[in-house]
């Protein structure tokens, strides 16, 4: 699809925000059973959970746009996949790899906020109110979820002696 417009701009936007929460879900899973740490297992049960309601809200709007899912795998998703799928497969000491386990996941985090935030504000430029409101209901709780992932990190840390300096 060529991209003429702030409108087509969204759609895309849109369109790779579905196919990178798609993604994610069984990946969420396969973290959930890497991570050793049980406060993390269940921030990835969480955050799985949150996926799938993100995905319906992601449907919402396609649906509201009149559009299809059409489109590749998210191409900046790939890449941070198979970092987290290298994460999961390391042979570590079990604190490091939940460290690394977090690592990944916020790059993810950081990457979805930054995709919502933009969707975000086209939305709201062109006035799809419906829209925008859906889209910071996703944001806000991948915001939530880096938040945890950073109280995890920070717990991990202090429980092997590694108190962090916030």
């Amino acid at each position: 699809m060529a991209i003429e417009t702030i409108h087509d701009l969204l759609i895309t936007e849109i369109r790779d925000l579905y196919s990178t929460e798609q993604q994610l879900v069984p990946l969420l899973g396969r973290m959930e059973s890497a991570a050793c740490n049980n406060q993390l297992r269940l921030a990835f049960a969480k955050h799985r959970q949150d996926t799938l309601e993100q995905i319906e809200r992601l449907e919402s709007i396609l649906q509201l746009m009149n559009l299809r899912h059409e489109g590749n795998s998210s191409l900046a998703m790939n890449g941070l996949i198979l970092r987290m799928k290298a994460a999961i497969a390391e042979s570590m000491p079990e604190s490091v790899k939940d460290l690394a386990l977090v690592a990944a996941a916020q790059q993810i985090e950081h990457v979805e906020m930054s995709a919502y935030s933009s969707a975000h504000i086209l939305s709201y430029t062109l006035g799809l109110d419906e829209v925008t409101n859906l889209l910071q209901e996703n944001l806000e709780q991948e915001e939530q979820a880096d938040m945890i992932l950073s109280e995890i990190s920070a717990a991990i840390l202090v429980a092997a002696g590694k108190p962090l300096e916030v």
